[in-house]
């Protein structure tokens, strides 16, 4: 019966997509457990006429860990282990000079390499670019990685880039240099001093299908901490990026998409789905332009926040707040590797004030580095205010649901925290705001897009 109700659920997804796709329509939103359709004026797509589409499944980090000490994790535990890998991350992305840190996955994505393919979970970063897998093991000075490694003895495909080649070109200043035999090598570091070393090299991707000359790194060294995983999948806007690779060997359109499922989903395993090419194009989202920071040097997506709206309350917020500054900081970006969202102080102080405003539980003293904490105790029917990012041209919604969670003991914590003073930049949405949405990166019309929906219901 529940399989039957999920196929069904499925297929009016799709049904309702395709009657956007042809009456033009908004989206469909959830209220009260009802979904309304909007009409609005269709965007026109300059994006390639190719058919070209590759999907795979993301998962969350917490899925792969495995033994007793990962089952016996309590939901606190887990909470603050997401916190440490966002608060390492935002470190890095205060850096104007350094990539962001690797361990601060949430989602991995499943990806093959190789022919005949050898497969790979690694960590699914919007704020990076270079694609990697390990090619040898670990040595003491690394912790996180697996042990699964690539052979490129055993694929038909591989090859090692030259020197001159223009991928080895497109790393960023000093992370190249050239072999005696004139190949490429790399040593891609971190600000916290993490790194990968190894061959720049060619070889076939496959996602749901295959696409040929991907340039990736063939990872002989790999010194500091990661997230479990088998290396890292650049999402970002550079060059060497998977999207930007697959459109320059494929002319696989320039967009990807994803759609996180929320906590409990993905603690039950549930994947999330992630579409690269025309597919990825959402005639029913709503779209906000990519603005362009030519003075940070990295690869963020940043867009332009007017307002936030926390439950029934509209917040007065300063623009200053939320602009990219003449040097390259502030702004707001969306951001796939860091769980919590970020917001600049009196941002932050806004945001909590109105939840303890219209929040009715008692308040509670913060659990670790959780500053807006409940007592549920004895509440069969635990609900908080959602919110909503309100963008030049669109609207992020997020429940409630997904802005708070147990942390243990019957006690919820909102998800939020803050940067301090300006970063680089000064504010991120992070993964957890994102759930229950589906999101499009869409670099061909340079927009990103949202959909409020059930992202359970599409998951692969």
């Amino acid at each position: 019966m529940g399989i039957m109700a999920r196929h069904y659920a499925l297929y009016t997804l799709v049904l309702l997509q395709l009657l956007c796709a042809t009456y033009c329509c908004q989206g469909v939103r959830f209220d009260g457990g009802r979904k309304q359709l909007e009409l609005r004026n269709r965007r026109l797509s300059t994006a390639p006429t190719s058919t070209n589409v590759f999907r795979s499944s993301l998962i969350h980090i917490d899925s792969l860990q495995t033994g007793t000490n990962a089952s016996m994790k309590t939901p606190g535990q887990r909470a603050q282990e997401a916190v440490k890998r966002s608060l390492s991350r935002v470190k890095q992305l205060t850096s104007l000079q350094s990539p962001v840190n690797a361990i601060s996955g949430d989602f991995v994505m499943q990806i093959s390499f190789g022919t005949p393919p050898q497969e790979f979970h690694a960590i699914a970063d919007t704020g990076s670019d270079l694609c990697w897998v390990q090619c040898s093991s670990c040595d003491s000075d690394c912790k996180g990685l697996t042990d699964n490694l690539f052979n490129p003895e055993d694929s038909e495909t591989y090859s090692q880039a030259s020197c001159t080649d223009s991928s080895c070109q497109a790393l960023p200043n000093g992370q190249a240099s050239c072999s005696s035999t004139q190949t490429c090598t790399y040593t891609y570091g971190y600000a916290d001093t993490s790194n990968t070393q190894g061959d720049l090299a060619y070889e076939t991707v496959t996602l749901d299908s295959s696409v040929p000359h991907i340039a990736f790194g063939c990872g002989q060294d790999q010194t500091g901490k990661f997230a479990n995983a088998d290396g890292l999948i650049g999402l970002g806007r550079g060059e060497l990026s998977l999207p930007s690779q697959l459109m320059a060997s494929s002319n696989v359109a320039k967009i990807f998409s994803y759609c996180l499922v929320d906590q409990e989903a993905a603690s039950q395993g549930t994947t999330s789905l992630i579409t690269f090419g025309d597919a990825a194009e959402n005639s029913a989202a709503t779209y906000t332009p990519l603005l362009s920071n030519a003075n940070s040097g990295n690869p963020f997506y940043y867009v332009e926040v007017t307002g936030i709206k926390v439950g029934e309350m509209e917040l007065d917020i300063q623009a200053s707040e939320l602009q990219i500054n003449d040097d390259g900081t502030g702004g707001v970006i969306l951001d796939s590797g860091t769980t919590l969202t970020y917001w600049t102080n009196d941002v932050f102080t806004s945001v909590s004030n109105a939840f303890q405003e219209q929040i009715t539980y008692p308040q509670v003293e913060g659990s670790g580095d959780f500053t807006l904490c409940y007592d549920v105790s004895g509440e069969s029917d635990v609900t908080f205010p959602g919110m909503v990012v309100h963008m030049t041209g669109a609207d992020l919604e997020t429940q409630g649901s997904n802005l708070f969670e147990n942390v243990g003991s019957e006690t919820y914590c909102l998800f939020m925290g803050t940067m301090g003073g300006s970063g680089i930049p000064g504010n991120i949405i992070g993964n957890r705001q994102q759930r229950d949405n589906i999101v499009v990166y869409d670099e061909v019309n340079q927009q990103v897009g949202f959909q409020a929906t059930d992202c359970s219901q599409l998951s692969s």
